[in-house]
């Protein structure tokens, strides 16, 4: 009989392991396996979130770059127009400082004219003055007699009173 209070003893003790086996598996799955599912689920969900947002900044990233290309590209294209626009305006300096030196130029010449015309004018109203005082006083030596002022006078008179009739 040994035996089989032995086997007996064996059986329950199998059956009880079965039945705290069984009661863990309900319980575990009663209580911990939703809680542990639902933790699962949220990593999961954690996880895909994590993700996407890594795609999205991905993206975003790609973007940035392509916007950092494209405003590159800008700068260096506005820095030419710059160069450009500053090498027109050096040439626009040098042609209005040499326009300004021929303005000088000309209108040192046209001075130098006017300063040369105004001494010739003043120097031949100083030659007529002197030669009509000359002629003056020659007329008026060369007519001191009345006569030969008459006699000079005379024709003058006479043509001129043909012309009037």
């Amino acid at each position: 009989m040994f035996w089989n209070e032995t086997i007996i003893a064996i059986i329950f003790r199998l059956v009880n392991f079965a039945v705290l086996i069984a009661l863990f598996i309900y319980l575990f799955k009663k209580y911990a396996l939703s809680t542990i599912t639902n933790r699962v689920a949220q990593k999961e969900a954690l996880l895909q979130a994590l993700y996407n947002q890594q795609q999205l900044l991905e993206k975003q990233q790609y973007a940035l770059d392509n916007h950092v290309d494209q405003e590159a590209a800008l700068c260096a294209e506005l820095k030419e127009k710059v160069s450009q626009w500053k090498d027109l305006i050096d040439q626009k300096i040098v042609m209005r400082e040499q326009e300004r030196v021929n303005r000088i130029e000309l209108l040192e010449k046209k001075t130098k004219y006017y300063v040369q015309s105004y001494a010739i004018s003043i120097a031949n109203k100083r030659i007529l003055t002197a030669s009509g005082q000359q002629a003056q006083q020659s007329l008026a030596k060369q007519f001191v007699d009345k006569k030969v002022g008459q006699d000079f006078i005379q024709p003058i008179i006479d043509f001129m009173r043909k012309d009037i009739e």
